[in-house]
């Protein structure tokens, strides 16, 4: 069958021994390769047996199905585990101590604790009978820590784990000092680490407070370089250390040497006694880099015996070197003949051994440069590869040498050279790629003929995989030839997901036809089905093949295996003794008082184990160990009212996560990656937090009680200074959790009736300060950044919490997060990036709070100058984060759209002219509305001139956004905000396009919704066009060419943020003005709870109207009227059987507008509380 499934292989007990899930896949035509599950019980000695009706045959599938047993036996080769181990390296008198031991093994291991006594260490007396009772991964010391008697001295606890096999791992040591003085405590998570010398080293100390009765107050961070010992290595430049003031301290790339070892201490001390202090140390390892040999356009080249052609090896590279720098190779060419024709043979590429006598490769003895031309003639055609090879060395041998092969493949027809580069994946020594199941396949092809058509195929073992021909490929002809060649795996169904172990990708260059015979070519044949054949009978005319192919070979990289992850409440039994029988798994916790954690055990890589490289990034990722595993957290949050939260944090080298919550349902999730980035499925697990304040059925209170509203003040408090001890201690993460977890209650509080507007925005202030001043001070990555902007859009739900001073800091925070982000070179998902759009769009939100009906478009009103520069920055936030999310684009891509609840975004990479001259259609995040009648979307059209005012930029990013409203700021828009930019491909700066002869046709749907009460749409013209300015919106530059009751359209002379601005109608002058007649509604309340009657004095006023005014209409303001007074009714209120409940809800229906409550008495009084039986009587007016 093509396709393997272990439940047809195997009988019943074999299926057991594999475990529950177990999978196959066929590499080769006869070779299956059984991936175990992570329940497996599978042990030497045991045996395998074939079920009876089982799936295996021969090929041709003649014989009959395979019979037999197969025994496992011990492996050649064993693998012993390998520890880290994590924890505090200080503790103080009065905390508690967890420290845990990690190994990456998918089955149980058994663990050994132990501790050394020595002269330089404490005496572990009877902490050794402690540490032999433990054989879990965790260790946990009560609060005190009673096993640890010394003080101020090392303790040198041990560990060791043994697999299921018998085989051990090394000793692992750790020290852990009990302090004497009641302070912060440090470590680094993990200890050790390794990082190439030319990547920037982050380091991140751990910071945990005293938990013994001590005021929290400012911490002095001071880092130093430890001397001494097998980690003394050369002295880094102090200015690096001395730079950092906080406990994250960065190392930019290049400053540490190739191959040595580096000790850093971080000290801390209060800053109001320096006498209080702590330090812990963190080993860093600069690992060298090996040289690697390469050569560019594929696995293998087809090329024409009377046209020159060149092997580009320029590219090899050492790891110690930057790109731009000489590398200081030697190069080496060789060539072979190989008597075998070429042949996939669906399944692994043979290629004999044995040279070809009979054809001669070119001496090569001479050739020492990086590019080998072999000129036209020197090559005979052949069914069969000459095999090229590129040895380079250094020149005093200090390095091992590298190869790269490179098979070439003669045509005596005149076809072009033809070259594949995939820009997904990373290489392999044998010249093929190895990639991720879940990224897709995304190369560029060359031709050596520009007039050539371009095609794609590929297939797996069983042959072509069809594709889907409106996803690929896609792309430009350009010089030489070049198109782009991508698969998304969710848009082809055959590629979904990356099933197979290999696939073969195929471009074929194809030349034009000339006299109905292919130019330079002696063959009439062009037919994808005889090429195929060619493949299948191994390319027995590969001699007189008529057209250029490339070929290069794709090996897929497994993901991740283990166990599902599980979320529990953190109790002292479980710190303990693990999940179990005797310390269950707790679902439910209280908010913001329980930490809840999310653990990932038993997880290994399922990985190839190739080492492989990334040349096009030049050193990314470097000597990537197959054991490394990084773990994503992440968490949706569903709370009763109010809007959802979610959120995924950075990757982490721990696979536990540890958290507090707001109240609500959160569903854990987590995900798990190897060295190369193969990324396992996502797993779920779901808790429930309570919050203890909270009332149920959703009733609003009517007052609070003092102790309630010391509580709520105390709070706040708490979470200001939970705030502060995470700045000061640089959690990044932690940071982000508390702000989510504080915003979340925050806006559960005010639906509750517990926190005020006012305190909303004082502790949401607070929060965004914080937060601001933290992203300016640190190292930005990628992950880091999508996981605040996560926190940002929770401080920012509400924009009625935001205030101007807020939103112009955090409009400046985006933009830093964007374009900070370096250090990793990372980009960013369509989440992050929708994420990044919504806060923007809050913060737009935040600013249309100043509207004073009719000030429109000639309003005096000045703007506040924090919503001006909060205004003027939008532009440059929206840009920051397209460029970004324009990473993951490839040239020649359809538009990508970006929606949010309150925007709309298009994000495009491509030449600028392909922008010009057509029409670009955004549709609108909401309905627009206008004197009845509804529009959609926004329209765009721009000159094909305007590629004149570029300054010679060819390619451009395009930034296309709608904003659900344009803020008043200064002026009140009827309007969305409209903004269109574009920016430079490799900076990401705004490009200005300004004072265009052929102008920009904008338009722009107009919406009632943005009037003032009392405004409508009758009373108006349709608008006039604006653009803000940076100071203002203003009609400079741009004339309105069209108006209807729908739209709006502009044509401006730049590219800008556009609104439109209301025109109020000139207004006809009459005679006198009479009130009209209005009449106040009395209603009265059920007897039950016999509410006081509420009424408002009739008044009546009867006039002729006067009809003689025929003159020029009139814009003097018309005579006072005399306001109808408000009307409302109140539900009945009534609770019953409630003895504890000091609330009661009572529902309000009104048909007036702007009411406010100027009284609210209660008999009896709330302040006594109420009695079984009691009738309230609330009486309002308004």
């Amino acid at each position: 069958s093509d396709s393997c499934v272990v439940e047809s292989i195997f009988d019943a007990m074999s299926l057991s021994l594999l475990g529950a899930n177990a999978s196959c896949s066929w590499t080769d035509v006869a070779t299956i390769k059984i991936t175990l599950a992570p329940t497996s019980a599978l042990a030497p000695q045991n045996f395998l047996t074939l079920a009876a009706d089982n799936s295996i045959r021969s090929e041709n599938g003649i014989s009959p199905t395979s019979q037999g047993t197969i025994r496992v036996d011990e492996p050649e080769l064993t693998v012993a585990p390998v520890v880290t181990v994590s924890g505090p390296t200080h503790v103080d008198p009065c905390a508690s101590l967890t420290i845990k031991a990690n190994v990456q093994s998918p089955r149980e291991v058994t663990w050994t604790w132990g501790c050394v006594t020595s002269s330089e260490n404490a005496d572990c007396g009877s902490l050794t009978t402690f540490l032999q009772s433990q054989f879990g991964d965790t260790l946990s010391l009560a609060a005190g820590t009673p096993e640890l008697v010394v003080l101020d001295e090392p303790y040198v606890l041990t560990v060791v784990a043994t697999d299921f096999l018998g085989v051990s791992s090394d000793v692992v040591e750790f020290s852990v000092t009990k302090s004497s003085s009641a302070v912060p405590t440090l470590s680094f998570e993990p200890g050790k680490i390794r990082q190439a010398w030319d990547q920037a080293v982050i380091l991140q100390a751990n910071t945990i407070f005293s938990t013994c009765p001590i005021p929290q107050e400012a911490m002095v961070f001071k880092w130093t370089q430890v001397f001494g010992g097998r980690q003394s290595g050369p002295a880094i430049d102090p200015q690096y250390l001395k730079r950092s003031t906080s406990s994250q301290l960065v190392i930019p790339a290049g400053v540490l040497e190739p191959g040595a070892k580096y000790t850093l201490q971080l000290d801390l001390s209060m800053a109001s006694d320096s006498s209080k202090s702590t330090s812990a140390q963190v080993e860093i390892s600069s690992t060298g880099g090996d040289i690697f040999a390469f050569i560019e356009g594929g696995s293998e080249k087809f090329v024409s015996a009377h046209e020159e052609f060149t092997l580009d090896g320029s590219l090899s590279f050492d790891e110690d070197f930057l790109p731009e720098e000489d590398q200081d190779l030697v190069y080496e060419w060789k060539c072979r003949v190989t008597k075998k024709k070429r042949c996939k043979g669906y399944g692994k590429d043979k290629d004999d051994e044995d040279e070809d006598k009979s054809r001669v490769c070119p001496d090569l003895s001479g050739e020492t440069s990086p590019t080998l031309t072999i000129p036209a003639g020197t090559l005979a055609p052949s069914d069969s590869a000459y095999r090229f090879q590129l040895l380079v060395s250094k020149p005093d041998g200090s390095k091992t040498k590298s190869k790269y092969p490179m098979r070439v493949f003669v045509s005596e027809m005149g076809i072009p050279t033809t070259s594949i580069t995939p820009l997904i994946g990373s290489y392999e020594a044998d010249s093929s790629i190895i990639v991720n199941r879940e990224d897709g396949l995304l190369f560029t092809g060359n031709c050596s003929d520009p007039s050539a058509d371009i095609s794609w195929s590929i297939e797996d073992e069983n042959g072509p995989i069809q594709i889907d021909a409106t996803e690929a490929p896609f792309g430009f002809t350009g010089t030489g030839g070049s198109m782009t060649f991508k698969l998304n795996p969710p848009a082809s169904p055959a590629l979904q997901v990356l099933t197979k172990s290999r696939y073969w990708v195929y471009m074929r260059c194809e030349v034009a036809v000339e006299n109905g015979r292919r130019r330079g070519s002696g063959s009439d044949s062009d037919n994808d089905d005889d090429d195929r054949k060619k493949r299948k009978s191994c390319y027995a005319d590969a001699s007189t093949l008529d057209h250029g192919y490339a070929t290069l070979v794709v090996n897929v990289n497994d993901a991740p295996t283990g166990e599902t992850c599980e979320a529990c409440r953190v109790t002292d039994c479980q710190l303990k003794k693990g999940t179990s029988k005797k310390c269950p798994c707790e679902k439910t916790g209280v908010a913001l008082q329980d930490q809840f954690q999310y653990v990932c055990k038993k997880w290994s890589d399922g990985g190839e184990g190739s080492k492989s490289k990334d040349r096009r990034s030049r050193g990314k990722k470097k000597n990537p160990s197959k054991k490394d595993l990084d773990y994503q957290f992440g968490y949706t949050r569903t709370p009763d009212t109010g809007n959802a939260t979610d959120v995924d944090f950075a990757w982490v080298s721990s696979n536990t996560y540890i958290t507090a919550f707001a109240a609500g349902e959160v569903t854990f999730r987590a995900q798990v990656r190897d060295s190369l980035g193969a990324t396992s499925m996502l797993m779920e697990d779901t808790i429930t937090v309570i919050d203890p304040l909270a009332l149920r059925g959703g009733r609003r209170l009517l007052q609070l009680t003092p102790e309630l509203e010391a509580q709520i003040e105390a709070e706040i408090s708490s979470a200001k200074a939970d705030i502060t001890a995470q700045v000061q201690a640089a959690a990044k993460s932690q940071l982000n959790a508390k702000a989510i977890s504080y915003s979340d209650t925050t806006d559960a509080r005010v639906l509750q009736g517990q926190y005020t507007t006012a305190q909303a925005i004082d502790l949401k202030t607070f929060i965004a300060t914080s937060l601001h001043k933290f992203v300016a001070g640190i190292t930005l990555t990628s992950e880091y950044s999508c996981e605040t902007v996560a926190a940002l859009q929770t401080l920012t739900s509400n924009p009625d919490h935001i205030t101007a001073g807020v939103a112009k800091n955090l409009t400046v925070t985006v933009v830093a997060l964007m374009g900070g982000i370096g250090e990793d070179g990372g980009v960013i998902t369509t989440t992050c990036t929708s994420k990044a759009y919504s806060v923007l769009a809050a913060l737009t939100a935040s600013l249309d709070t100043g509207r004073t009906c009719w000030s429109g478009a000639d309003s005096s009103a000045s703007a506040d100058i924090e919503a001006v520069d909060t205004l003027s920055g939008m532009e440059t936030a929206l840009v920051s984060i397209g460029h970004k999310y324009s990473l993951t684009l490839v040239s020649g891509e359809p538009l990508k759209q970006v929606d949010t609840t309150r925007s709309t975004h298009l994000v495009g990479l491509d030449a600028v002219t392909n922008y010009l001259g057509v029409q670009i259609v955004l549709t609108t995040p909401v309905d627009y509305t206008f004197s009845g009648v509804t529009r959609s979307n926004v329209t765009f059209v721009m000159p094909a001139s305007l590629a004149n005012s570029l300054g010679g930029e060819t390619n451009v990013v395009l930034h296309a956004s709608v904003q659900q409203a344009a803020p008043a700021v200064g002026s009140e828009p009827i309007s969305p905000l409209v903004t269109i930019a574009m920016s430079n491909v490799a900076t990401g700066a705004v490009i200005n396009v300004a004072g265009l002869t052929d102008k920009v046709s904008v338009t722009v749907p107009l919406s009632n919704q943005d009037l003032c009460s009392g405004m409508d749409s009758d009373s108006m013209t349709e608008g006039t066009c604006a653009v803000w300015d940076g100071s203002q919106y203003t009609s400079d530059g741009c004339t309105t060419t069209a108006a209807s009751k729908s739209s709006v359209t502009c044509m401006c002379d730049q590219l800008a943020s556009f609104a439109v601005l209301p025109v109020k109608k000139p207004q006809p002058t009459t005679s006198s003005t009479t009130a009209p007649k209005t009449t106040a509604a009395a209603t009265t309340a059920p007897a039950t709870t016999a509410p006081a009657t509420t009424a408002a004095p009739e008044t009546t006023a009867e006039a002729e109207p006067d009809t003689t005014a025929e003159a020029e209409p009139d814009t003097t303001p018309t005579a006072d009227v005399v306001p109808t007074a408000p009307t409302f009714s109140v539900t009945d209120g009534t609770l019953t059987n409630n003895l504890y409940s000091a609330f009661v809800e009572i529902e309000i229906a009104t048909t007036s507008d702007g009411i406010s409550w100027s009284t609210v008495d209660t008999v009896p009084s709330c302040d006594n509380g109420f009695t079984l039986g009691s009738t309230v009587t609330v009486s309002l007016s308004a």
